[in-house]
């Protein structure tokens, strides 16, 4: 088999393709640097892989969320939501009733809660509470891990959680393009607090998109435009009264 040959059997496993303007069929010497090609986005595995940090052998609660096992321990989660509480009081399925990927996995003894159209990343930030690394440093989390936190909050009514993450957002408001964001959770969660601070920072930005517009909503966006007409009159009135003072003789209201 040539080095030709072997490239080419090689590529067709590895996806490792000849580089167009550095490969010359007189050449003596073949060689690979990465590979030739656009990197391949990984796919997430088939079956759920436990937690590397939140996956306890003590724990009697196992939940996924997306391809990710936790398995922690219920009373932290009962103790701060009720919805939770209630749901782990349901009577489980038998052993014969639980997903074959599930118990190749783990061996636990009750079945998992698949907690669906959730973020991992919420997850972590909020079990992270309960299982600190160092006990005398406080957790501390920025507006991205806020934006992945409140929503689980909110849905199972983890009320001290979803109240410390909107004290975070009425000291640290988001800006632009965030400001969209903070739109829809506040509309989510009801939040009147959250909504008019979101509307007047759209209204102090540029002027939103067709897309922004219909993210919103209608009845969002026609707040944020009855802003800016009411800013941009008092402006205007703000203007033409400071160049009347300074003109009297040539101004006529």
């Amino acid at each position: 088999m040539t080095d030709r040959e072997y490239m080419f059997g090689h590529s067709q496993k590895d996806k490792s393709f000849p580089h167009e303007s550095f490969y010359f069929e007189t050449g003596d010497l073949v060689f690979q640097v990465e590979k030739d090609h656009l990197p391949v986005k990984p796919e997430l595995p088939d079956e759920p892989c436990p937690c590397e940090r939140f996956y306890f052998e003590t724990g009697d609660l196992v939940f996924q969320v997306e391809k990710v096992l936790f398995k922690v321990h219920r009373h932290f989660l009962a103790a701060v939501s009720p919805i939770l509480r209630d749901m782990l009081k349901l009577p489980q399925p038998s052993t014969q009733d639980r997903p074959s990927a599930y118990i190749a996995i783990n061996k636990a003894t009750e079945r998992p809660l698949f907690m669906l159209s959730e973020s991992v990343h919420g997850w972590k930030c909020i079990l992270a509470l309960f299982y600190r690394t160092d006990l005398f440093d406080p957790v501390s989390y920025q507006f991205g891990d806020w934006k992945e936190i409140i929503p689980i909050a909110h849905k199972y009514f983890m009320t001290d959680i979803e109240q410390r993450g909107i004290q975070f957002l009425r000291k640290n408001p988001p800006e632009n393009i965030q400001l969209i964001w903070l739109v829809k959770l506040a509309q989510e969660i009801k939040s009147e607090e959250l909504y008019e601070q979101a509307i007047k920072g759209l209204a102090d930005w540029r002027m939103l998109k067709g897309e922004e517009a219909r993210e919103i909503g209608f009845k969002a966006f026609y707040e944020v435009m009855l802003r800016k007409q009411n800013y941009n009159q008092y402006q205007g009135g703000r203007n033409r009264q400071s160049w009347a003072e300074s003109n009297p003789k040539d101004f006529h209201w």
